[in-house]
């Protein structure tokens, strides 16, 4: 199973995001894929698959990929809903707050 880094996420060439089955991703937000696709004239986004208004409250879901076919990515729990890779972005990790590592290491005693 697959899980990109943050900083990697915010510097990503898309070109190379090859999501497989196992692997966990998120539905992009509505105005990040606004930005990069435009909106058609019936107010959808028109991506590999069209990406509607009803979709919407999808953006933000997090799933994991169980099958891939066709470049319909299902996992999502509204199974009927054709998602494409341009839909998705990767997870990223957890970040570490740096003020408990460095409370950690302050209360640390060296002999």
């Amino acid at each position: 199973m697959k899980f990109w880094k943050a900083k990697e996420v915010q510097r990503m060439d898309r070109s190379n995001f090859d999501p497989q089955v196992g692997d966990s991703v998120r539905v992009r937000s509505w105005e990040d894929m606004k930005s990069e696709f435009g909106i058609d004239e019936d107010g959808n986004i028109p991506c590999r698959f069209s990406f509607t208004e009803y979709m919407k409250d999808m953006c933000g879901d997090e799933f994991t990929i169980t099958k891939i076919h066709d470049g319909k990515y299902s996992g999502h729990e509204k199974g009927s809903v054709m998602l494409s890779v341009d839909m998705l972005e990767p997870i990223p990790e957890e970040e570490i707050d740096g003020t408990e590592i460095d409370d950690f290491l302050s209360a640390m005693k060296v002999n």
